[in-house]
């Protein structure tokens, strides 16, 4: 048992999910780029995931990591210790290969008739990489496409993160869910938003007293991540001007 304190309101964890090439990972490298000045920041690839966005910054001391297994974590968490935040690219290619564990490689996750138990084990295996991470960072962030599902008994259609049997699911592993919007409005102009507000159309969480009263903005250029934590920190503070 602990007493718990709960000090300054702090971001702590953020999922951000949105169309394929809409700026993401930027997202993540412009993170690294500010963060790293309050402490030993990490960013971990998943394999397969390109990283070329990243080269726009200047990630000097930050530590640049590459996994094929999620057997490999635990490991990886132990050598580089508590430090000040961790990155993870991306949460879909987690997935995978956390389904690589669960089937063995040989086959895609629930082909097999099973009545469901490789999805929770598929569930269990992602949550357990998250929560590792989590814990060896005071801000865990991490990116992930979006994609369509159907409920079942509505009909309606609703955006989330892309990961089959867990996507849904995601949000409570986060305090913060954003979906990000990239608008193509010229061949050298593009508009890019986070929305954390709460939608019916869309998986969102801001698991703080008040939520942004708008889509967070994302300027082009190295301070991507600058108005996002601003706007985020704002509505930890319960909507009060520091």
């Amino acid at each position: 048992m602990r007493q718990i304190n709960l000090g300054r309101p702090l971001i702590k964890s953020l999922l951000v999910h949105g169309n394929y090439n809409g700026g993401k990972t930027h997202l993540l490298g412009s993170l690294l780029s500010h963060e790293k000045q309050y402490g030993k920041c990490v960013y971990v690839n998943v394999q397969g995931e390109e990283m070329g966005s990243l080269l726009a910054f200047d990630l000097t001391d930050v530590e640049l990591y590459q996994i094929e297994s999620v057997l490999e974590v635990p490991g990886l968490v132990r050598d580089i210790g508590t430090v000040h935040a961790i990155v993870l690219d991306s949460v879909q290619r987690l997935g995978e290969i956390a389904g690589e564990k669960v089937t063995g490689g040989s086959r895609s996750v629930g082909d097999k008739d099973d009545h469901g138990k490789e999805w929770n084990r598929l569930k269990f295996e992602v949550f357990k990489v998250l929560e590792l991470f989590k814990r060896a960072s005071t801000l865990f962030a991490a990116v992930c496409p979006s994609g369509y599902h159907e409920n079942q008994i509505t009909k309606t259609t609703k955006i989330i993160p892309r990961l089959p049997g867990v996507g849904e699911d995601l949000v409570g592993r986060f305090n913060f869910v954003g979906y990000m919007e990239a608008t193509t409005l010229s061949t050298t102009r593009t508009d890019r938003t986070i929305d954390f507000q709460t939608r019916t159309d869309a998986t969102t969480r801001c698991n703080a007293p008040t939520q942004p009263s708008k889509k967070l903005a994302i300027p082009d250029g190295v301070d991507a991540w600058v108005p996002i934590k601003r706007g985020l920190e704002y509505a930890l503070r319960g909507g009060k001007i520091e």
